[in-house]
């Protein structure tokens, strides 16, 4: 139980002497009403419309670099011994702000103080822990641990947050500091009687951190068949988002490979080429959105280096590129983020940036809205921004602080109104904020708090990366494309050391309050990792991997699932439809390989099979990495990681590289409400597997990324087609007497088939079986739709 220490009195001098506080001081302005002093030699990094952040001058000179190796683990990144996070969030009213305090306290389980500041009512926390690390490369090495702090006080309709961190290394006075620093915030209107009432009440409410997210699940459906139509995309490793187009005929798929598209809803795909990076250093972490123009815009991450005119400077850019021909080719369209690297203190690396774009409004000026997030590394650790363009990613706006926390996420509803999922300690939270051209303001009034987890824990045996410059958990947000105010949420949870459940939240006022969840996998034991969802239809479509296969002798094997949740009456009550093993295939993760090294020797030891996942190294000079000079040399044979003689003395077997990664940092889906209109929506699945899924012929070995489009057939679908559409002898009786209907199971009979095109029904038993028997046909008329025996849950 978290304990709970109460001080009703406004701190007065610190014990320890708080020497800066003498020095001069520069008094800035955070938001209206909102304003800090800061001492010298504390100074301000940077600012955001809604946040700033305060840093101290690093002490000693930066880590040396490892012979041949890029300078960007977190422990590399750091240019100051200290960082404070400045962060306003609104609120409707003080009561919320209080009780929003409650939230933030459940997010770390450690002590927590609760006392007043500015005369208003706060709470203090102070933790060790690792520094956040980025996504596209990470030290292999030990992740020292960082002093943390955290700060929150309710005001009138607003919560002012402070969160400093303090360098591994670096003194650990500079937390009592930063405090301090906090304490002499200035907030207008407070009332120190009304704060030690909000003191009381939250002595009674800041322990409570319910986390019970399976009760009134839904009943347990069974399974449906593996989706069919599994196609080959591309070669290459994971870390992919798809987009689908309006009609359903065009589907692009970008990855860390490039990127591949198809016209034919992702029956066939065609390789367009690699990053349309033009700069002369890129990256990946690849993201993709269609705007309501129908272009498509593709996000990635520049490494500009002595570019022509020196435009943009040397450092790190998140960058877009733009198609208007369906995602055939690309051209350069703008830089969102620009980390120069002669000013660490605004930024060192944008990391893992995803897009958004509003499918259904245009901006005031008949312009795409295309908005951008993504992990903000400055002068120690990272914050969540997010910024957005309301020309169609031509220029784009001052930056915005989305929260406290990681991983930002990020959707538009259609109404315009954007959200973004990120987790924060052992929360998953959201934040909602305008449309680009009404200012990207942060919306008060939502429950930023989605629900209590816990993260998926590691080794996930096979996986390069894990947890380590990615989040297994994967928190994603989707509106409902029938009703914008209604908003789900998916992450997978913890629950035990051999499972975790995906689980589906969602909100029917646009994140005010936030419903009972279901569970969208079976409750099967097994290892579950990088899920994500889409809508169509106001059903939510949820997809992850799955390794409910795996037994002690093969603990890696991984299957491709998707499930779906949606609302059923009563309103609120949320129910999972049947899962679908959209593989149909087990894929040994481990036997992929270690193409690029991992970021962990648990990544390969936990595998049941022993890997040749190490190299032969001499051992670092000094004792305690990353701060050593000597680097890692020496013959690089391959070795087996803790198996005595694999390498000759002083050769120790080590890990290399930084994970490539093999499956991704996260893995997307998408949804279009269907082909020119029709009820049908379509639902893309695309994944990495080594193990090609059944009845797909590839010739290629190593890691593929395989794509699978599908309808998606509401229940009753089936039948209320076939008896709007099929007419044998002009009579519904006629389909049953002809032996086409089983009643008893209230389905097609036997192998029988119907297939549909669209705005083409299909009028007799005969055209129906043509349809279904020419070689091609239904390749050849992408989106038709079919209705079998096999469809059990669909004639319901």
């Amino acid at each position: 139980m978290r304990i709970i220490s109460v001080s009703l009195m406004v701190f007065a001098a610190s014990v320890l002497a708080f020497t800066q506080a003498k020095l001069p001081a520069t008094r800035v302005t955070i938001v209206r009403g909102v304003s800090i002093s800061i001492p010298e030699p504390w100074y301000l990094a940077n600012q955001t419309t809604n946040g700033a952040e305060l840093a101290y001058p690093r002490s000693g000179p930066p880590p040396v670099p490892l012979p041949n190796e890029q300078v960007e683990s977190a422990e590399e990144l750091i240019a100051a011994d200290a960082r404070i996070a400045i962060f306003v969030e609104p609120m409707r009213n003080h009561a919320d702000a209080v009780r929003r305090l409650v939230d933030i306290a459940s997010e770390q389980a450690v002590h927590t103080e609760l006392l007043t500041i500015a005369d208003w009512p706060a709470i203090h926390q102070r933790y060790t822990g690792p520094l956040p690390q980025p996504g596209e490369n990470a030290s292999r090495r030990h992740r020292e641990l960082a002093l943390f702090t955290m700060t929150a006080i309710a005001a009138e309709g607003i919560v002012v947050r402070f969160d400093t961190i303090v360098a591994p290394k670096a003194n650990p006075i500079l937390a009592n500091e930063a405090f301090q620093i906090t304490k002499r915030v200035h907030i207008e209107g407070g009332n120190t009687e009304a704060a030690r009432r909000d003191i009381d009440a939250l002595s009674r409410l800041i322990d409570v951190h319910p986390i019970d997210s399976q009760k009134k699940n839904a009943p347990e459906l069974d399974d449906m068949e593996s989706d069919s139509g599994d196609t080959v995309v591309q070669h290459g490793n994971g870390e992919l988002e798809v987009a689908i187009s309006d009609d359903g005929l065009h589907v692009v798929v970008v990855a860390n490979s490039g990127y591949a598209y198809s016209d034919d809803t992702g029956q066939d795909f065609t390789y367009g080429g690699k990053t349309p990076c033009i700069f002369n250093g890129c990256d990946g972490d690849p993201s993709i959105a269609i705007g309501k123009s129908g272009a498509v815009y593709y996000s990635w991450i520049g490494k500009p280096t002595a570019e022509p005119g020196g435009t943009p400077p040397n450092g790190k850019t998140d960058s877009l590129s733009i198609s208007t021909n369906n995602g055939h080719s690309f051209k350069f369209l703008s830089n969102a983020v620009v980390c120069p690297t002669v000013t660490p203190k605004v930024c060192t690396t944008p990391d893992q940036e995803h897009i958004a774009a509003d499918r259904k409004n245009s901006s005031m000026t008949g312009k795409d809205r295309v908005y951008l997030v993504w992990r903000n590394f400055s002068s120690l650790s990272l914050t969540p921004r997010i910024v957005c363009s309301s020309d169609g990613g031509k220029t784009w706006s001052a930056q915005t602080t989305i929260g406290v926390g990681d991983y930002p996420r990020v959707t538009v509803g259609g109404d315009g109104f954007v959200y973004v999922a990120y987790y924060s300690g052992s929360n998953i939270e959201i934040n909602k904020f305008s449309p680009c051209d009404s200012g990207l303001v942060p919306q008060s009034g939502i429950r930023k708090k989605v629900a209590a987890y816990t993260q998926v824990v590691c080794p996930m045996p096979g996986l390069d990366r894990c947890d380590n410059g990615n989040t297994l958990s994967s928190q994603m947000v989707a509106v409902d494309d029938t009703n914008p105010s209604h908003i789900y949420v998916a992450f997978a949870n913890n629950t035990s050391a051999n499972n975790d459940d995906v689980m589906v939240y969602d909100s029917n006022d646009g994140g005010n309050s936030w419903n009972v969840p279901v569970r969208v996998n079976k409750k099967v034991t097994g290892r579950r990792f990088m899920p994500w969802v889409c809508t169509s239809g106001g059903i939510a479509s949820v997809t992850w991997y799955d390794r409910r296969a795996a037994t002690a002798a093969e603990d890696d094997l991984t299957a491709y699932y998707r499930a779906g949740a949606k609302q059923v009456s009563p309103p609120g009550v949320l129910q999972a439809n049947p899962e679908v093993n959209v593989s149909g295939v087990n894929d040994p993760q481990c036997a992929s390989g270690w193409p690029k090294g991992e970021r962990s020797p648990l990544d390969a030891t936990s595998c049941s099979t022993p890997q040749v996942a190490g190299k032969c190294q001499l051992p670092c000079v000094a004792t305690v990495p990353p701060s050593c000079s000597g680097g890692f040399t020496g013959s690089n044979t391959p070795c087996i990681f803790n198996t005595p003689g694999a390498c000759i003395a002083p050769e120790t077997c080590q890990v290399w590289g930084r994970g490539a990664p093999k499956y991704g940092d996260y893995n997307g889906n998408a949804c279009t409400p269907g082909l020119n209109g029709t009820e049908v929506p379509i639902i893309c699945s695309v994944w990495a597997s080594a193990t090609p899924p059944r009845g797909v012929d590839t010739s290629a070995t190593g890691i593929q990324l395989y794509a699978s489009c599908n309808h998606y057939l509401p229940p009753g679908w089936c039948m209320q087609r076939l008896r709007r559409s099929v007419r044998v002898g002009g009579s519904w009786l006629e389909v049953r007497l002809r032996g086409l209907w089983n009643r008893k199971h209230r389905q097609l009979a036997g192998n029988r088939s119907f297939c549909f095109r669209p705005f083409t029904p299909v009028r007799t038993e005969e055209s129906a079986r043509f349809l279904r028997s020419q070689p091609g046909v239904l390749q050849g008329h992408p989106g038709a739709v079919c209705c079998s025996a096999h469809h059990g849950g669909d004639w319901r």
